[in-house]
């Protein structure tokens, strides 16, 4: 079903600003290999989540959270209960992004990544 109409359920989802060009190049991702069910998969863990008994789910590894804070699917406050999880974990958030930080925010986003990996070394 997400790859009918040339993957119209995914394109439909995207930020509306996308050229057609950036868009292919999504499409030509999602058509690879196993990518559609490993993105797929990736949402069906979060429900698995919650039926999971366990107390604790910690992450050891340095983690780096970046989150937009005008996201119309994820909430704000769920940034905050992620950082939770992680047992040497940083938010950076940015007021004016969405979902799509990584596209609205690339360059910033980009740094923080490299000053992330470079601290952590």
């Amino acid at each position: 079903l997400v790859k009918a109409k040339n993957w119209k359920f995914f394109s439909s989802v995207m930020p509306d600003d996308l050229t057609e060009e950036k868009l292919e190049r999504y499409r030509r991702a999602w058509a690879q290999p196993r990518a559609t069910t490993a993105m797929i998969n990736w949402y069906r863990s979060i429900f698995k989540g919650l039926k999971s008994t366990k107390t604790s789910s910690k992450v050891h590894v340095p983690t780096l959270i970046v989150w937009g804070q005008q996201d119309p699917h994820l909430s704000y406050e769920m940034a905050g209960l992620s950082l939770d999880y992680c047992e040497d974990g940083r938010l950076v958030t940015f007021e004016d992004a969405t979902h799509w930080v990584l596209h609205d925010k690339a360059d910033e986003v980009s740094r923080e990544m490299i000053q992330h990996f470079i601290t952590k070394e």
